[in-house]
């Protein structure tokens, strides 16, 4: 196959914008990922190729959060070739949603565009793991980032609740119903099968902590209240799946041998090492 010997010319004042002097391009999608069409067309007898757009907006920025001036664009064209290229514009991640005007050149050419700008909700947590050894405390507090990294604000309330389970499977809790059960009737064995799967929620964990509203793109420094259930069984492995808006949170409570018993007053500690 022969090579193409054809000339090949950079287009930024050769490349033509097809269609209407009126036309107006249309942007939809996310703040970073705003996707469209450019309609082209080569007019002239040499291979064209173009790496680049002009921007113009009084109010756009770019996702460094600085004036937009330029988007990257890859588009080829042959002589006499139309083609219709997508394009990707990518804003400021806090650009608030609705339709924004802008307006696209390429060489001395201007065309009139619009950005769709959807609603996004990104809150961005961490740690999204967390793990407490629970000793005779029922409440315990942990420190939290949390980053709005949407276009719209976000409201936390002060309380949260989500179930409690234990860790063992359905199969461990039937065939421990099973086992403690008398056998005498396949009732009997059912319902303490029953009794035992339904152990496996071991109560409710209530998250509290100061209501905020994060606005876009603010960072704040904030701590949790979790307050388990004081009836959670000693040396046992619960978890519980928490949901921030799209941010999950595993929570893994390990309860230690002590877990539930009230301290010892005084009086009784000491008649304890007396012997009494």
């Amino acid at each position: 196959m022969a090579a193409d010997t054809r000339q090949t010319a950079v287009a930024e004042h050769s490349l033509q914008l097809a269609g209407a002097a009126d036309t107006r391009l249309l942007f939809a999608g996310p703040p970073g990922a705003l996707t469209g069409a450019i309609p082209l067309i080569n007019e002239t007898d040499t291979k064209l190729k173009l790496r680049s757009i002009g921007f113009r907006s009084a109010t756009l920025k770019g996702p460094a959060g600085l004036p937009l001036r330029e988007i990257p664009f890859y588009a080829t064209l042959y002589p006499g070739e139309q083609a219709s290229i997508p394009a990707t514009i990518s804003l400021d991640p806090s650009t608030p949603p609705g339709e924004h005007q802008f307006e696209l050149r390429i060489g001395k050419q201007a065309v009139a565009a619009y950005a769709l700008v959807e609603e996004v909700i990104d809150l961005r947590s961490t740690p999204t793991q967390l793990t407490i050894l629970a000793d005779r405390a029922t409440t315990y507090t942990r420190r939290f980032i949390a980053e709005n990294a949407g276009n719209v604000d976000i409201y936390g309330g002060a309380e949260c609740r989500v179930p409690l389970f234990d860790t063992q499977d359905v199969t461990s809790a039937v065939l421990a119903g099973i086992n403690e059960s008398d056998r005498s009737t396949v009732e009997a064995m059912v319902k303490n099968v029953l009794l035992h799967i339904g152990d496996l929620q071991a109560g409710t964990v209530i998250t509290r902590r100061d209501p905020v509203t994060l606005h876009p793109g603010e960072k704040i420094v904030a701590d949790a209240h979790f307050e388990i259930p004081p009836e959670l069984k000693p040396l046992k492995h619960y978890r519980g799946d928490l949901h921030f808006f799209n941010t999950p949170l595993v929570l893994d409570i390990y309860t230690t041998a002590s877990y539930g018993r009230k301290p010892a007053t005084r009086r009784k500690a000491k008649e304890a090492s007396d012997g009494r």
